[in-house]
């Protein structure tokens, strides 16, 4: 008998049944730089959908050149890219398991000469400025968006998952520090959040209803000219109406001085951000940082906080996690330090993510 009920019950999104809440969450690996790197990218999320997780999510995937979050990064944007998508597809379909394709702008923090924002004004994390997105080129990037999720249907997908967190394109154009615009796309709240809401509608329209859609929204921004609470709130009711299955939530900016998923970071510390979104919202909506035992899931999801748990690393350090918890054996999960050391902090260096604690994740080809 488990002591995680709810985080093993089902749960159904759009037009998908899910068989628990456990997710894995959307992360750079950076394998698409080693030799071989679709095979390498198959095989390491179908040994995650060997471990019973109830859905994973991709890394990020840009729809224009100009989003990438840094040369040669990944890309969806044309119909010759399907090949290897439907490898990896297939790979996790045969493991029995579900995944959706995460669909990432980085804009002012593409680490790219060509990089885009809503405003002017270089992030204090990239060394190039952005050039300003006209209100022409800002609808062909929602139209960018649509084409990346047809794409992605044709790969074999589940769904998409929008990203509107972190401090990433969409969430420039939502935060008023950086988004001083003066067309359709700025200034008041409803024009600052314009542009996730054509992204949402413009995806609806072009899969139709059963392909899931997640938009990843910003349940906290960490930033001076940020949203508050109550803008999240009326935010999120906003984005189920526009089309949206399903709420994830992202925590603070990449610049932001405030730590999110560092180790000194409390279990679970935003859980009350998670819950405002929660509390607004008829959809599922999913919690992530800082979630790595079961204990920690179960809390958060039986608390009524959230429907689902998001967890990264957790499944870089085991990736039978959600397996361990239906045996009813959370006490022999690898579990996720939070050290940065193998996973954020190469990455950041320009190298692949493995693990500090399970030095086999981004090797399963090895």
């Amino acid at each position: 008998m488990t002591n995680h009920p709810t985080i093993l019950s089902p749960l159904r999104v759009g037009g998908l049944t899910l068989p628990n809440r456990m997710v894995m969450g959307a992360m750079h690996t950076r394998l698409e730089t080693l030799d071989r790197p679709h095979e390498r990218l198959a095989a390491f999320y179908a040994r995650r959908a060997q471990g019973d997780i109830g859905l994973i999510l991709t890394g990020g995937y840009s729809p224009v050149p100009e989003g990438v979050m840094d040369e040669g990064g990944p890309l969806l944007n044309c119909a010759d890219q399907l090949d290897e998508h439907r490898r990896i597809t297939s790979a996790v379909h045969a493991a029995g398991g579900r995944i959706i394709l995460q669909i990432l702008h980085a804009g002012r923090y593409a680490k790219v000469a060509d990089c885009v924002a809503p405003s002017a004004g270089k992030a204090r994390i990239n060394v190039f400025p952005p050039r300003v997105l006209s209100t022409a080129q800002v609808w062909e990037t929602v139209e960018s968006f649509a084409n990346t999720a047809a794409l992605a249907m044709e790969a074999g997908y589940e769904g998409i998952e929008i990203m509107g967190s972190e401090g990433y394109l969409i969430n420039e154009f939502t935060a008023a520090v950086t988004n001083r615009r003066e067309d359709e796309f700025g200034g008041s709240f409803d024009a600052r959040i314009r542009f996730p809401l054509e992204i949402i509608r413009a995806v609806r329209e072009r899969v139709g209803q059963d392909f899931v859609v997640i938009y990843r929204i910003s349940s906290i921004d960490l930033m001076d000219g940020g949203m508050n609470g109550s803008e999240v709130a009326e935010f999120a009711r906003r984005v189920e109406r526009a089309g949206a299955d399903m709420i994830n939530t992202g925590v603070g900016w990449h610049e932001s001085a405030v730590p999110t998923i560092a180790a000194s970071v409390p279990r679970a510390a935003w859980s009350d951000a998670v819950r405002n979104v929660k509390q607004a919202v008829a959809i599922p909506v999913m919690a992530s940082n800082r979630i790595n035992t079961p204990d920690i899931a179960e809390q958060v999801v039986s608390s009524g906080a959230a429907d689902l748990v998001s967890m990264a690393r957790p499944l870089l350090a085991d990736p039978d996690f959600a397996k361990k918890t239906m045996l009813g054996v959370p006490d022999e999960i690898n579990t996720c330090i939070a050290c940065n050391q193998a996973c954020l902090d190469r990455i950041f260096t320009d190298r692949t993510a493995t693990c500090l604690v399970n030095p086999r994740a981004g090797r399963e080809i090895e």
